[in-house]
């Protein structure tokens, strides 16, 4: 057995080329393969959004860690908050899609740890109606903080 420590993962990799990555998010077992160790401590297995990369890489990519010690933690709180049964990467592609689309509503603030940041609020109408609520706070440059829907 070889093992491979990130950050915050670790990989034990047996004879037969198969893993277990125990990390933040869950354990996870399947065929390893070069790059399957992630440095941000987010699970590798699932996929990302268009890029193809890996759903860990692409966590790490999006995400801002602001109050939290580090983005996995970040990650973690917000999807149980507001994620409603999706994946942390489900979660982050409708936020970031959301931003793409919105960023011109966008409001500057500035974010709990000081850095400048990006509001967007938006009520969207609902069948037979009332409105929900739709927005999040993402960083200047387009990282995600939180998303809400």
């Amino acid at each position: 057995s070889v093992q491979f420590a990130g950050a915050r993962t670790v990989v034990h990799v047996d004879a037969v080329g198969r893993h277990a990555t125990l990390d933040p998010f869950r354990r996870q077992v399947g065929a390893a393969s070069e790059g399957s160790v992630s440095d941000s401590g987010f699970d590798v297995a699932a996929k990302g959004a268009d890029e193809g990369i890996s759903g860990g890489r692409y966590l790490f990519n999006n995400w801002y860690k602001s109050t939290f010690p580090n983005r996995t933690q970040s990650v973690n709180y917000h999807v149980a908050q507001h994620g409603n049964g999706r994946s942390a990467v489900k979660y982050t592609q409708d936020a970031m899609d959301f931003f793409a689309q919105n960023r011109s509503m966008g409001v500057p603030v500035t974010l709990r740890d000081g850095t400048a940041g990006i509001k967007i609020a938006t009520k969207q109408p609902l069948p037979g109606g009332g409105v929900q609520k739709v927005g999040g706070y993402w960083t200047s440059d387009g990282r995600l903080v939180t998303y809400w829907d």
